[in-house]
C-alpha cells in the first residue's frame, strides 16, 4: 500500500527517465573513474494487455503510441487506434566496481521490439549513460532473435564483440543465466 501511495506522486512514462539520468550525473561527479565503469542491461518482459486512465496526466495508458527514443506522445488521429502494449523492455545500469544499480528507462511495444528500434535505443542509451558521467563498458542482453539481429546491425562479430562510441569500446555479452539455460535445453 505504501509503495502504491508513493508511486501515485511519481509520473513515469515510457522512454528514458531524464530526471534519473540527471541524478546519476550529480552522483558520478563525486566518483572516481573506476567507480563510474558500468554495464547496461536490456531485458524484455511480457505484459498483460490492459488499459487504464491516468487522471493526473489525462491519458489512457497501456497503448504503444510514443516515440521510441524520447517517450514523447505523438498526435493521434481520431481514426487510428494504437496497438496494446504487451511487451516492456527495461534498461538498467549496474556499476562494475561500485554499488550503483538503477533503472534508467523502459519502452513499450506490441510483441517483441524489432532489431532496428533496438539498435537505436542501445546507441541512445550508451550516449545518455556517457552524458550522465558513467563509462559503459558492457551491454548485456539475452539471446532473443531481435537481440541477435540487433548485434548484426551494429556489426558485432565473434572477432570484434564491441562497438566504439566516442572512442570508448563497449562490449556486448549474452547474460550468463540465459546461456546456462540454453546449454541445459540443448542437453535435454
Amino acid at each position: 500500500r505504501s509503495l502504491r501511495r508513493w508511486l501515485q506522486n511519481v509520473h513515469v512514462k515510457p522512454g528514458f527517465n531524464y530526471v534519473v539520468l540527471e541524478m546519476l550525473k550529480v552522483k558520478s561527479a563525486s566518483m572516481a573513474t573506476c567507480q563510474r565503469l558500468c554495464t547496461i542491461a536490456f531485458d524484455e518482459m511480457s505484459l498483460k494487455e490492459f488499459v487504464s486512465y491516468n487522471s493526473k496526466s489525462d491519458l489512457f495508458e497501456g497503448f504503444v503510441y510514443s516515440d521510441k527514443l524520447t517517450g514523447d506522445f505523438t498526435s493521434i488521429d481520431s481514426k487510428w487506434t494504437p496497438p496494446f502494449a504487451n511487451q516492456a523492455m527495461v534498461i538498467m545500469i549496474r556499476g562494475i566496481m561500485s554499488n550503483v544499480k538503477q533503472v534508467i528507462g523502459y519502452f513499450l511495444s506490441h510483441n517483441a521490439m524489432n532489431a532496428g528500434q533496438l539498435k537505436d535505443i542501445v546507441l541512445e542509451t550508451i550516449s545518455c549513460v556517457q552524458s550522465a558521467g558513467f563509462i559503459p563498458k558492457v551491454v548485456v542482453t539475452d539471446q532473443g532473435s531481435n537481440n541477435v539481429l540487433m548485434r548484426k546491425l551494429l556489426g558485432i562479430t565473434e572477432d570484434s564483440p564491441w562497438i566504439e562510441v566516442d572512442s570508448e569500446r563497449v562490449f556486448f555479452f549474452y547474460d550468463a543465466p540465459h546461456l546456462l539455460k540454453s546449454l541445459r535445453n540443448n542437453f535435454k
